[in-house]
């Protein structure tokens, strides 16, 4: 786990005012006016099993007396000492890059067909080191600028948010107009092993039709069972786009931890 990580943070935060993590959960839930938050994702991030979502960043602000770039500074932190954990064991560094390029690739693009990404700016260098293959490339900006924005001007001016919009808008046609070459664009759609992915295919698949016949439950068992079992390089193409088609029809918790799955590289 991350010295300097969400971990480490969200913990020591949460002790140094005497609440359990029973008693933070029922405090975040009255951050969210009565809105269910379970305390088991507090126990995750603490130990680092699942890292939080953009969507999170801005309640575990409010409810750990942080700033949101606290957080997503912290969040990756924890995403590099998982990277640099990955390497020491033995992960291919080439594997490594390609499944990098694939989540910026991603997130780029569900941001474009959404809306403006204000924040994008703070994120140059880190977009400009994870194209280019970098470990030190910050993505996680990137995954959060949306989130970090939404729900109005927080204090800004129009002026500057519309300012920060059309910087964030530049920066993002710049980088998506790079030339990427054939062999990354390929690996972007597909797999280099078949058999692994029908497999895997087929029991998203299963996942699905649990989740059509009543039982979200089961059906996230068997999506993240099928996700975590995956290599890191085997996560791209139309696996993750049936795991993110079922998240988007599962209900409440269930969509919750597949969203977490998802997001963990």
């Amino acid at each position: 786990m991350a010295p300097d990580g969400i971990g480490v943070l969200l913990r020591e935060r949460r002790e140094a005012t005497g609440r359990s993590r029973e008693e933070q959960a029922l405090f975040l839930v009255r951050l969210q006016d009565g809105e269910p938050f379970d305390a088991g994702n507090l126990k995750r991030w603490e130990k680092e099993k699942r890292l939080p979502t953009p969507r999170w960043y801005q309640l575990l602000a409010e409810g750990y007396e942080l700033t949101v770039q606290e957080i997503v500074r912290a969040v990756t932190a924890s995403r590099r000492w998982r990277r640099a954990t990955r390497h020491a064991d033995g992960v291919d560094g080439e594997e490594e890059t390609a499944v990098k390029r694939r989540s910026f690739l991603s997130v780029a693009a569900l941001a474009t067909g959404i809306t403006a990404v204000p924040g994008i700016a703070e994120a140059r260098t880190g977009i400009n080191a994870g194209l280019s293959g970098s470990d030190a490339g910050d993505l996680a900006y990137l995954d959060g600028a949306f989130e970090r924005h939404r729900g109005g001007y927080h204090g800004r001016s129009p002026v500057v948010v519309l300012d920060q919009m059309k910087a964030d808008l530049n920066l993002l046609r710049d980088v998506l107009g790079r030339p990427h070459p054939a062999g990354i664009r390929t690996d972007l759609a597909l797999t280099h092993s078949p058999s692994i992915m029908v497999r895997a295919l087929l029991e998203m698949d299963a996942a699905t039709c649990l989740c059509s016949d009543g039982d979200p439950t089961s059906a996230v068992d068997k999506a993240v069972d099928v996700w975590e079992k995956l290599p890191p390089a085997y996560r791209g193409g139309l696996i993750r786009t049936r795991a993110e088609a079922l998240r988007q029809v599962l209900p409440g918790a269930a969509h919750d931890r597949l969203e977490e799955a998802l997001a963990t590289p």
